[in-house]
């Protein structure tokens, strides 16, 4: 069976030509993400997230090229963003240290573990709730536009943030100061 035959029975909903797929593809594409990003684990993850994604997308996805041509582009693209993301994130941090800093913060080695210790607990949120988090705050977008993003509710987007800061609140109980900070500039 060609790509093309692939990707009519995967667009339709068959979940066997999804597996088919993914055993044909997901080692080439792993091998190929392993160029760029020079870590298994992470070529795995962007790998699987592309297969997620086409999978809950199937329907919306306009593909013209080949399938297979679609999935190398997806797992290019999927690493790119994620190294903008890294980006963003590293500049969340150092505008977070930059902002403390200036309010008279001396000891730039406690500021250090304090800014290690928050990435720390966001790390340690859920997925999805640390992701509705960073669009939020690292990427500035509002509640409503997360919702639409996500396919979700406002209420949803609502729910999480407040659970999120909830529990970054706890593990900083003593350091309401950066928690200012966070929530000003994250």
């Amino acid at each position: 069976m060609d790509y093309n035959q692939i990707w009519t029975r995967l667009k339709n909903g068959d979940e066997y030509a999804l597996r088919d797929l993914y055993n044909r593809l997901y080692d080439p594409l792993c091998s190929f993400s392993l160029q760029y990003t020079r870590d298994i684990e992470t070529s795995r993850d962007i790998v699987q997230q592309v297969f997620v994604d086409l999978w809950e997308k199937k329907r919306n996805i306009q593909i013209n090229q080949n399938i297979k041509s679609y999935l190398y582009r997806a797992v290019y693209n999927s690493f790119i963003d994620s190294q903008r993301q890294a980006k963003r994130k590293d500049k969340a941090f150092d505008q977070l240290k930059y902002e403390a800093l200036s309010l008279g913060f001396d000891d730039t080695d406690m500021l250090n573990q304090k800014i290690k210790k928050l990435q720390k607990e966001i790390d340690a949120l859920p997925p999805k709730r640390r992701e509705i988090l960073l669009m939020s705050k690292r990427d500035n977008m509002k509640y409503r536009e997360i919702a639409e993003v996500l396919g979700i509710s406002v209420k949803t987007v609502e729910t999480q943030m407040r659970l999120a800061f909830q529990k970054i609140r706890e593990a900083f109980e003593d350091d309401g100061l950066l928690l200012f900070l966070l929530f000003k500039n994250f």
